[in-house]
């Protein structure tokens, strides 16, 4: 779909009368500005129009033209407006001649660390230039092309955001870096550790024109150690852990607790997530060929439930496990993990490690399977249940908990493995 052809649809669902504010039809309102009172006004928009706003929020994202737009979704909250109190205007074409603008070419210049070359060098589509070649821009204080790169990628990006542009042109210059790290092994005589080549931190526009520093997601930041932070680190359950495991559940928590620990050290949100599942099912996870998300889920929301009286919403887990964790796994393509995600999910670990611990200290257990029982056996479970069928029955939640319901539906039939 293009810009023109989501606004079109928009616009349609617009154009029909409208519903009386506060009916049953009414998912969301909008507060806005009527166009042709100036006055501050609010929309009462039904869920269809919801979202056919959110998909023309995306595909301006999307489209070259508007991808400099700050806040796309105000541009199509004005466009809402326009089409409520103007539906009898052209208001797409007048939409377009407002916000569009005509991309821009230019070429980004990024350094290599750990890749030399001596002279201008075509490797799999990407230019590799030395660091001192002439057509470079000149080296400023937030670009330095010299070392420890051995080496700057010469990109052509078109857009007019340079933020997206200079992403662009460092997942075009990152994936040709990995490729052209796995093509390399088949020269048997190098060493792994000469495959380590990466992108610097730096990045200039053609002339020097625009240069700027792109930090790293493994940076480090200095910490100083305070005894609010010595009594905190002593409140915490896991500060009882011991470097030498005895039982079955202190082997499961130091498993878990390195996986913990190697997500915070990994800058790919990605595989943060997938290290945090691992740690996840150390804990409350069994040896099993079947999908495991319904049961991850379901026991952490008991471990929550028990020891704390609440629980996050366990489609966060549960979708997640989907759609990183199992697909991952079978080697299906999946999308980036957010920052948010992560950080959501992360907490969550953190919480669920804390009343693992409480848990299995207080009911003086030594094995994940006497843990796992008593969450699976748990006086509480029908209630659990319950909750998860009644979300799901809700419109607005059906297809999010379809499968998380169809898991619960089968707890009353089966029996929790050992």
């Amino acid at each position: 779909m293009t810009v023109e052809e989501d606004l079109r649809r928009l616009q349609n669902a617009l154009r029909t009368p409208r519903p009386e504010f506060g009916g049953a039809e009414i998912a969301e309102g909008l507060r806005t500005i009527n166009p042709v009172t100036g006055e501050s006004t609010l929309i009462g928009l039904r869920r269809n129009e919801l979202d056919l706003g959110r998909k023309a929020q995306e595909t301006l994202v999307d489209d070259l033209r508007f991808e400099y737009l700050a806040k796309p979704e105000a541009q199509v909250g004005e466009f809402v407006a326009d089409c409520v109190f103007r539906p009898k205007e052209v208001n797409i074409d007048a939409f377009v001649v407002t916000h569009a603008r005509e991309p821009d070419t230019k070429i980004c210049y990024l350094p290599i660390e750990s890749l030399k070359v001596e002279a201008p060098l075509e490797v799999i589509g990407l230019t590799l230039l030395p660091p001192d070649d002439e057509s470079l821009p000149p080296a400023k204080l937030l670009f330095d092309p010299r070392s420890p790169a051995g080496s700057v990628a010469r990109v052509a990006v078109t857009g007019t955001n340079t933020t997206f542009m200079v992403k662009r042109a460092r997942d075009e210059v990152t994936h040709a870096l990995r490729v052209m790290r796995i093509a390399f092994r088949a020269e048997g005589g190098l060493n792994e550790r000469q495959l380590r080549f990466r992108l610097g931190t730096t990045y200039a526009f053609d002339a020097g024109e625009v240069a700027g520093i792109h930090t790293r997601g493994d940076v480090a930041y200095g910490l100083g150690a305070t005894q609010y932070l010595a009594d905190l680190a002593a409140s915490q359950s896991i500060a009882a852990a011991p470097a030498v495991p005895v039982t079955d559940i202190d082997c499961r928590v130091d498993v878990a607790i390195r996986w913990m620990e190697r997500a915070t050290f990994e800058p790919d949100r990605l595989l943060g997530i997938l290290f945090l599942f691992f740690a996840l099912e150390s804990l409350i996870g069994e040896k099993s060929g079947e999908l495991k998300a319904g049961a991850l889920s379901f026991r952490q929301m008991m471990l929550s439930h028990i020891v704390d009286a609440q629980f996050t919403n366990p489609i966060t887990t549960f979708d997640l496990y989907q759609v990183t964790r199992s697909e991952g796994v079978h080697g299906e393509a999946i999308s980036e993990v957010e920052e948010a995600e992560y950080q959501l999910f992360s907490g969550v670990m953190l919480r669920t490690l804390e009343q693992y611990l409480e848990i299995a200290n207080r009911e003086g257990l030594s094995k994940r399977s006497q843990l796992r029982k008593f969450l699976d056996e748990h006086e509480d479970r029908t209630l659990l249940i319950n909750w998860v069928r009644t979300r799901g029955s809700m419109p607005q939640f059906e297809r999010q908990f379809r499968d998380l319901v169809k898991y619960v539906d089968s707890l009353d039939t089966s029996t929790p493995e050992e």
